[in-house]
């Protein structure tokens, strides 16, 4: 029997567990290992052999000269010798492997730490917010590129910090995690914000961190020792904006130099997140040095956050699954959410959070209002004294002239007051509220321009300045209206915010007078048309969340008024609330005050409508029976549209069967006054809407496509947007009939177009109706094996039961 080194039996055994995978500990591990030997090797070792040098049986053993030879051949030497004479390296290469570990274990704590940290400052728990797949493409794609460097850029309350910990947990810290051999190091900025630049050095910073302190440079290390890079090492910097050192720019040039210095070294990767006011001090720096530029990955190197910025707003689905995932998805308010200014709003997820947890602390409505008054409260009312917080706004905004110039103040004309408010300025800088930005003319002059983070608080803050001066006053409305217009868009952004902070404060006089105070100021024939629209919306949601005392007073007040009545009851009609407070004023107050046919047939139809989806068969005969009555007097084309849509209902409802000439003048009659040369989103009315859903619900899909079919140009408006909430309602009827009529790939081409497009352009008084005709549409197209079959079917009949439309409960049959 040979005598052989122990410590190179050990350092075998080692080259061995490395190349099987794991460590022999059981004597299934010496089971399988014998196997793997044999099938590389073709030389077998017994399971007692293996058990007996991995000291798994109690008994002096010494090895063979086969089984050493055997296990070399194993790890891919020709002998046990050949093993031996290598043995210098492989030390070494085992030694390197162990380091990296070490390493890599000591980043992982303290990642792990940090990760704690950031989560714990989000205010809602990792599990429910939503994965961003943008992010998560992008990363991929940077890994995998020969970049050093790449960024998330976006104005605070964007969830930058929420898309890194949603990453590095995914791909580097979780149990499953995609890259476990990477060594990630997550760095929170925040909590190292103490460190001082004089004397300071990134590189070496980073690289004590990573216990490499004695090299200049990653690059150079790895290029030393290419056996240590086991994986990668991915940096992330979460919230740069945060890491307070002293020093200007000095901080920014030594990062960049560091990634420089790294220049195509694919295991060294630097990911950022940061505000895009830091990102132009980035821009510059970079401009100054030729070849900076080529080490980043998928940014925009220009000083306009509006191009830099690369995080997007949330998705309405994403809005939804966050609500889902919250507890917090109510159909009450999702239909609000998703409408007017509250859409911007909802789609950055600090005002979601925001609203997520307002909504787990309290019942009610929560309105636009609400979010962005806990924001200051939050952001710039108790970080410091917030009376002087206010002043300092104030003079931010009065050096912008109040929005109507600029959304920005020149620093230098307000040097006083950020002096007196210093605290305060910096406040607001911290917390993301404003930023600086500087730019130099051609002349070389160059000035700091002060704005603020997000226009809606900017409109925001503007609407208060005014509220504060005027009050609740017709004064107020025409003082603003006057002053902005040049500036309609921003005209109409303010007057909104009024009229939903007179609904919020519960100022009925004015809530009342809305409509007639909107004519006098923006008349119907100018260009303040679109904010007289925007007014009817506002009012028709606000109403929803009034107290009903006041409402029921609002509610009768404009049914006497001949404007009024037409703005709110017609144009905002309320199709959610058919079973609410709508359906019961249209009776109590609307017919009440109703001075024409046209008014009174309107008034009918919107209660024949709710009996058909009650299914009530003598409200249906009962409201028929009054169209019928006033139908042979003279009324406008959109009017007799109800009229015929009216007899749909009645005749598929009561008789049972629809006579073939009331379909045969149903098209006639649409062709004539609806798909004509020059149809623009005038002609795609609400009444040709309910016309084409009423022949939809009652299975008429030829005529659906007969009618359909004969819209000039109807196919190409697919590509244009401009046609507004009623052609996507339109393009969501005919997709259907198609599929019905077995027109398959035709029907699923503009259903395609549809899933882009419709959840951002629903009707405002009907988004519950319309989500679950979509849901009710939707699940035609899949199989009913599939999940979005069932997840749509689902929706749906969670909507219909939430309006009380049993006419939409699905049949078990069905399903």
């Amino acid at each position: 029997m040979e005598n052989f080194e122990k410590q190179d039996i050990e350092l075998l055994k080692n080259a061995v567990e490395d190349k099987f995978g794991s460590r022999i500990l059981y004597a299934k591990d010496c089971a399988v290992l014998s196997n793997a030997i044999f099938d590389k090797t073709s030389a077998k070792i017994s399971l007692t052999t293996i058990k007996r040098l991995w000291n798994l049986v109690n008994s002096p053993f010494n090895p063979s000269k086969y089984t050493l030879n055997s296990l070399a051949a194993y790890v891919g030497y020709n002998d046990y010798e050949a093993f031996v004479d290598s043995k210098n390296n492989l030390q070494q290469s085992l030694e390197s492997k162990n380091v990296w570990r070490q390493i890599q274990q000591k980043a992982k704590l303290v990642s792990q730490k940090n990760f704690q940290s950031i989560t714990s400052r989000m205010g809602i728990e990792l599990k429910n917010t939503v994965k961003r797949k943008f992010a998560s493409k992008k990363l991929e794609a940077f890994l995998n590129s020969d970049k050093t460097a790449t960024a998330f850029i976006a104005p605070g309350g964007y969830g930058k910090s929420t898309i890194t910990v949603s990453l590095v947990y995914d791909y580097f810290l979780s149990d499953d995690a995609k890259f476990p051999d990477d060594i990630i190091w997550l760095i929170d900025c925040p909590s190292i914000s103490g460190l001082e630049t004089e004397g300071f050095n990134i590189d070496e910073f980073l690289l004590s961190l990573l216990g490499y302190a004695d090299n200049k440079t990653f690059k150079d290390y790895f290029e030393r020792n290419p056996l240590e890079a086991q994986g990668r090492v991915v940096i992330f910097f979460d919230g740069l904006n945060e890491l307070k050192i002293n020093g200007g720019n000095g901080f920014l040039q030594n990062l960049i130099r560091v990634i420089a210095a790294n220049s195509g070294q694919t295991n060294i990767k630097m990911i950022f997140t940061l505000r895009p006011d830091l990102w132009t001090s980035f821009c510059k720096i970079m401009d100054e040095t030729s070849g900076l530029k080529k080490c980043w990955f998928d940014v925009e190197f220009s000083p306009d956050p509006r191009i830099s910025s690369n995080i997007p707003p949330l998705k309405m689905e994403e809005v939804e699954q966050v609500l889902v995932n919250n507890g917090a998805y109510n159909f009450s308010n999702i239909a609000t959410l998703m409408h007017g200014g509250f859409t911007n709003i909802a789609r950055i997820p600090y005002f979601l959070h925001i609203y997520v947890l307002l909504w787990q602390s309290q019942t009610g409505n929560i309105s636009d209002i609400d979010l962005l008054r806990e924001y200051m409260v939050r952001k710039i009312i108790e970080p410091s004294d917030g009376a002087a917080s206010i002043e300092l706004i104030d003079k931010i905004l009065k050096c912008s002239n109040f929005g109507l110039d600029s959304d920005f103040a020149i620093k230098d004309n307000i040097t006083p007051i950020i002096k007196k408010y210093n605290i305060e300025f910096n406040n607001l800088l911290n917390n993301g509220i404003v930023y600086e930005q500087k730019q130099t003319d051609f002349l070389l002059n160059t000035k700091t321009y002060i704005k603020f983070t997000h226009s809606i608080l900017f409109e925001f803050l503007l609407a208060n300045h005014w509220l504060r001066k005027y009050g609740f006053t017709e004064k107020l409305i025409k003082t603003v209206s006057d002053f902005y217009d040049k500036n309609l868009t921003l005209k109409h952004q303010i007057i909104s915010w009024i009229i939903k902070y007179a609904f919020k404060e519960n100022r009925t006089g004015l809530v009342k007078d809305i409509f007639k105070i909107a004519l006098k100021y923006f008349p119907k024939d100018t260009d303040d048309n679109n904010i007289l629209k925007r007014l009817i919306i506002i009012t028709g949601l606000e109403l929803r969340k009034f107290p009903e005392e006041e409402r029921n007073r609002v509610l009768e007040y404009f049914a006497q008024d001949n404007s009024s009545r037409v703005l709110y009851y017609v144009k905002f009609c309320d199709l959610d609330n058919l079973n609410g407070f709508y359906g019961y004023a249209i009776e109590k107050f609307f017919l009440k005050y109703a001075n024409d046919d046209n008014q009174k047939i309107y008034g009918f139809f919107v209660k024949l409508v709710q009996n058909v989806f009650n299914k009530n068969r003598n409200g249906i005969i009962q409201y028929y029976e009054e169209i019928k009555r006033l139908s042979n007097n003279y009324v406008s084309p959109q009017i007799y549209s109800l009229i015929l849509t009216s007899q749909l209902y009645y005749f598929k409802n009561i008789e049972k069967e629809i006579p073939t000439s009331i379909v045969d003048y149903i098209v006639s009659f649409a062709k004539e006054n609806f798909c004509v040369e020059n149809t623009d989103i005038q002609k795609f009315n609400f009444s040709f809407v309910v016309l084409l859903d009423g022949l939809i619900l009652c299975k008429k899909y030829q005529t659906v496509r007969e009618i359909c079919m004969s819209i000039p140009d109807f196919d190409n408006m697919r590509e244009n947007h401009r046609y507004g909430e009623n052609y996507v309602h339109i393009l969501m009827i005919y997709s259907y009939a198609l599929l019905k009529l077995g027109y398959i790939d035709k029907g699923n081409k503009y259903f395609s177009h549809l899933e882009i497009i419709q959840r951002s352009m629903l009707s405002a008084n009907a988004a519950s109706y319309w989500t679950m005709r979509y849901s009710q549409i939707a699940r035609e197209f899949y199989p009913k094996d599939t999940y979005q079959y069932a997840d749509h079917t689902q929706k749906m009949a969670a909507i219909a039961k939430y309006l009380k439309f049993p006419f939409f409960t699905i049949s078990k049959k069905t399903t």
